[in-house]
């Protein structure tokens, strides 16, 4: 639900109201083999995923369309919860139950103030942001004793994560002729973060200051051709539920642990697209990444994993070499789309853990739709997706092809939208992964069934105060965080 009111020619105020209410109720079945020696199965449960924001935005036009000032305030409550309940069966005959519930909280807000000025061949643009997050993750455990569940006081764990972060930027636009243009953008971040393990009382304060230059230099010949480079370095910082201290056990001997001291990762990205006619996109990208997080296997006497924590290890070289197209055919009613990557990925994790080796990964996604009736909108269309194997944190995983047809429909104006989707009709979802550390391999297969046939029903109502409020919305490391 939204509103928009025009107080006069240069000032308007939007207020948006709008939520996600999910009444799924999931059932999902694992069967993980680990190593020979244990077989792990787990049933989880994930229902009714609750998301609710509210969105303010304000703007002040000075001397017309390109000379203004806004500002946009906007508070996301988002509530989750799961249930697992896993058997593990030690061979020969031992075997273990227990189950855990992971309900989730977050409070979002960000506001931002922004000026925009725009002349023949020039725009600048600057702001500030304001973002503040509250996360809360309450863990329980409990253990099958004598047919009954009891809660394991070592294991259960509330978690609390609190974030503030204080943005500046300041970005020139240069048009220098009608061929050639640039931007550049310098952004400061300054991050102030606090975790909180209930059980044990910790709190670890942790602060980052971060630079982030960007370039972006366009150069268009003709209608036909476009050409663009861009260079920028990020950062990334740790999933706050990797930092959490406190030690959480899968099974009686199996662990995870957050470590508080974690720092953020940073990014050079380059990257090198062309465009011909608007259908066809073809981009190289080079990204070198330092101080990045990865899982630090545990291990045992023997050499078995036991175990993981995370630590500021990873240095990777990642080149990509991508294609899009997108075409449409007969009177524009058919659409044939492709995606596909080629991607060479080098990993050195130090002395300590260099134990991944370097190598290629492909994936294409076919995809097609077809125009049956203009009318209702009605619209047969589907995909064919193959990804080859590729590296992940600290192991080789393997992909497998998946498929899926749809069959869609509008009513009232397109705000009803009916879908009908068949998912990998024709095989289940079998990951494998293969990891290798100082000798010792381990070997997982991780079995889903995938196919499902779905049917969806969505109504939107004001449709246009709807689309511009989507646009203004928080960033997709925001959006992430839910």
């Amino acid at each position: 639900m939204g509103t928009g009111i025009q107080i006069n020619k240069s000032n308007s105020l939007d207020i948006n109201l709008s939520g996600n209410l999910s009444f799924d109720h999931d059932e999902i079945t694992e069967e993980i083999l680990d190593r020979g020696t244990a077989i792990h199965s787990i049933d989880t449960s994930r229902g009714n995923p609750q998301t609710y924001w509210i969105d303010v935005y304000y703007k002040h036009n000075f001397n017309g369309p390109n000379n203004y000032f806004t500002v946009d305030a906007n508070l996301t409550r988002g509530l989750s919860s799961s249930t697992n309940s896993r058997q593990y069966t030690y061979l020969p005959d031992s075997t273990i139950f227990n189950r855990d519930a992971s309900p989730y909280s977050a409070w979002l807000f960000t506001t931002r103030a922004d000026y925009y000025r725009e002349w023949d061949k020039f725009q600048i643009q600057t702001g500030i942001i304001y973002r503040h997050s509250d996360l809360q993750n309450d863990f329980s455990f409990e253990n099958l004793v004598d047919g009954a569940w009891l809660p394991d006081p070592l294991v259960t764990n509330g978690f609390n994560y609190t974030e503030n972060d204080y943005v500046a930027y300041f970005t020139f636009g240069h048009q220098v002729t009608d061929k050639f243009g640039y931007t550049v953008t310098l952004n400061d971040t300054y991050i102030q973060t606090m975790g909180i393990s209930e059980t044990t009382g910790t709190k670890t304060p942790n602060n980052f200051n971060v630079v982030r230059p960007y370039l972006s230099l366009r150069y268009r010949p003709n209608d036909d051709h476009y050409f663009s480079i861009n260079y920028v370095r990020n950062y990334r910082k740790p999933n706050y539920t990797y930092m959490n201290p406190f030690r959480s056990y899968e099974s009686p001997v199996y662990y995870i642990e957050g470590n508080p001291d974690l720092s953020i990762a940073t990014n050079h990205n380059m990257s090198l697209s062309y465009r011909y006619r608007y259908w066809l996109n073809l981009g190289v990208e080079y990204v070198n990444a330092t101080n990045t997080v990865l899982r630090v296997p545990q291990l045992d006497t023997d050499g078995a994993i036991i175990g993981y924590t995370y630590g500021n290890f990873g240095q990777s070289d990642d080149l990509t070499f991508s294609v899009n197209m997108s075409k449409r055919f007969f009177d524009k009613r058919f659409n044939l789309g492709f995606n596909g990557i080629s991607e060479y990925m080098r990993y050195n994790s130090g002395d300590t853990l260099n134990y991944r080796n370097s190598m290629w990964h492909f994936s294409g996604d076919l995809n097609f739709s077809y125009l049956i009736f203009k009318k209702h909108n009605v619209t047969f269309g589907g995909y064919v997706l193959y990804s080859s194997s590729r590296l992940v944190d600290y192991g080789q995983s393997t992909g497998i092809p998946k498929t899926s047809l749809d069959l869609s429909a509008s009513f009232l104006d397109n705000n009803l939208q009916t879908t009908l989707s068949v998912n990998d009709v024709f095989n289940n979802d079998v990951g494998n992964r293969i990891s290798n550390l100082n000798g010792v391999i381990s070997v997982s297969d991780n079995l889903k069934d995938a196919r499902y046939i779905r049917f969806t029903v969505r109504y939107r109502f004001n449709p246009k105060k709807v689309k511009q409020f989507n646009r203004r919305q928080g960033s997709n490391e925001d959006s992430n965080r839910l």
